[in-house]
């Protein structure tokens, strides 16, 4: 089946889930082209990511006048799909010349990319990230009769879901896949009951890179880590200080830190004033073969966020055999289990941080190796690739191509009955 795949940024570093799911899509036939909104800036890429650019169109990268003459040509061509796509997208956004502007630029990037669909013979749109994107996937699916779907992450679309036309976006859709239990029930609040039976699970999964081989065992050194985009949300700066009480403590330990972003230079100069500079180590961005080497050298994982979707970096962690400290939000205790895969604290809170991480300084590799098993016990049932990636081609075959229609997709298929009936963490 020809798939096009549209997200906000395609490729970029943090980005590994949507890549893996592309490759594996493509491994079982399909052919997927990728669309993005724009490219992300100023990473240091693998050879990987950068053949992924290649290869991607990006929509606010072209002229204003190729998208003016594709919006033209949709009007002449197909006056009622645009004037249909022209009424959802201007009924979607807030009153204001500015927002209406916008629209318009949607309703022009939408144009240029159902002119591409179709003469590429894409036969279904995907979606990553229910934002922006998933409006231009919306309108391209109208203006070009495709049907489209949407993978629903959190937690930037859940600040305003009704600024965004969640509810509009699922029901529009021929199924939304959600990537945890928690998203599928936030969905529904935003969603009509009538369309709650698209909603499916499909969880970000692991490919062999980190599924491959057994876990190594956990080293002796205090070295412990945490991975992430250095920002207010993701709660590192509290780690800060956490590290420091440690060490006053008398407990040896070394923090790693892996990423990069606005919180970075708050980062160092508060390590820098508790005097523990050279106890936490700034690495920026790495590769997905250097994260996994630093996850290997380390006791533990990290994951103190305010809010979040549920991690990749957390099922990396656990499917090398590493422990995971994380918030007690979102997904994330549908994979950490508190005291069998790891520790999950109150967001937040400094003690309740600092007491797990002083108990997992205090056990034995041994005992630290045994909760990573069961850790990776639960990503292997949940979070492979190659099973989440099957799922969702089951679910484009049986309700992507363009004979599907709306009236078809309010009805639950056999395939999205078994996706949202099986048992799921």
């Amino acid at each position: 089946m020809k798939i096009a795949y549209l997200t906000s940024q395609y490729a970029r570093a943090a980005d590994t889930f949507i890549r893996r799911e592309v490759r594996g899509l493509r491994e079982m036939g399909h052919e997927v082209h990728t669309f993005s909104a724009r490219r992300a800036p100023g990473q240091d890429i693998s050879e990987e990511v950068k053949q992924e650019q290649a290869n991607t169109l990006y929509l606010t990268e072209q002229p204003v006048p190729k998208l003016a003459w594709s919006t033209i040509k949709m009007i002449s061509r197909r006056p009622s799909r645009f004037a249909k796509a022209a009424k959802t997208v201007f009924t979607m956004g807030s009153p204001g010349v500015k927002n209406r502007v916008w629209q318009l630029a949607y309703l022009m990037e939408a144009s240029l990319m159902a002119e591409e669909l179709e003469s590429r013979g894409v036969e279904h749109i995907h979606n990553h990230i229910a934002q922006a994107s998933a409006t231009v996937a919306l309108l391209a699916s109208e203006l070009s009769g495709i049907p489209y779907s949407l993978t629903v992450h959190g937690p930037h679309i859940f600040f305003e879901p009704k600024t965004q036309n969640l509810g509009l976006k699922v029901s529009k859709s021929a199924f939304t896949a959600c990537i945890t239990q928690f998203c599928k029930s936030q969905v529904k609040i935003f969603t009509p009951h009538e369309h709650w039976s698209k909603l499916a699970i499909v969880h970000c999964g692991l490919d062999e890179t980190f599924l491959g081989a057994p876990p190594t065992p956990v080293p002796n050194k205090p070295q412990v880590l945490t991975i992430g985009r250095l920002s207010e949300e993701k709660g590192q700066l509290d780690l800060v200080e956490v590290i420091a009480d440690l060490k006053n403590e008398g407990v040896a330990i070394e923090l790693v830190v892996v990423g990069d972003g606005p919180m970075r230079g708050s980062m160092e100069a508060l390590a820098k004033s508790l005097g523990v500079e050279n106890h936490i180590h700034f690495k920026g961005w790495k590769s997905s073969e250097e994260v996994r080497n630093i996850i290997e050298a380390s006791r533990i994982m990290l994951h103190p966020s305010f809010a979040e979707g549920l991690p990749v970096v957390i099922m990396e962690a656990l499917a090398l055999g590493r422990p995971v400290i994380a918030s007690r939000i979102a997904g994330i205790p549908e994979l950490v289990v508190d005291k069998e895969s790891g520790w999950i604290v109150t967001p937040g809170d400094k003690d309740d941080t600092r007491r797990a991480l002083r108990e997992a300084m205090q056990m034995s590799s041994e005992q630290l190796s045994s909760m990573g098993l069961a850790g990776r016990r639960r990503v292997e049932e949940h979070h492979d690739n190659r099973k989440e990636t099957l799922r969702l081609s089951e679910l484009i075959e049986t309700l992507g191509g363009r004979g599907v229609n709306e009236a078809t997709t309010t009805k639950t298929p056999s395939s999205l009955n078994g996706v949202s009936q099986r048992p799921h963490i």
